[in-house]
C-alpha cells in the first residue's frame, strides 16, 4: 500500500510525504505524479522547498518554504491526481490530510 500524507494550513498545501511498500502500476503512478510535481515546482516556480528522497524505500518528503501561487496550482494538481488514484484504487492508496 502507498501511504500519502498531505500537510496543509488554513490557506494551502505546505508539504507531503509518500511511503510506498509495493511494486504496482498504482505505486508507479504515485511516484510519477509526485516526482513530476517536485520537478515542476523546481523548474517553473521560484518556490523554495526542502526535499528528502530515498528511491530504494519509496520515500519522498517535500515541504515548501514560500507561498508561490504557481506552486499552489501545481500542488493542487498533484492532490487531484492522488484523489483520483485513491477513488479508483483505494485498496492500494491511503491518502491522509494533516493540519499543520
Amino acid at each position: 500500500m502507498v501511504s500519502i500524507e498531505v500537510r496543509h494550513n488554513e490557506e494551502r498545501i505546505i508539504g507531503f510525504t509518500i511511503v510506498e511498500h509495493c511494486e504496482s502500476r498504482v505505486c508507479a503512478a504515485v511516484s510519477f505524479l509526485s516526482q513530476n510535481t517536485v520537478n515542476s515546482v523546481k523548474v517553473l516556480t521560484d518556490e523554495p522547498f526542502i526535499c528528502d528522497y530515498k528511491p530504494e524505500g519509496g520515500f519522498l518528503k517535500w515541504d515548501r518554504e514560500g507561498d508561490s501561487p504557481e506552486a499552489d496550482l501545481l500542488l493542487e494538481s498533484l492532490l487531484l491526481g492522488l484523489r483520483c488514484l485513491e477513488e479508483s484504487y483505494g485498496e492500494e492508496v491511503s491518502l491522509v490530510y494533516a493540519m499543520a
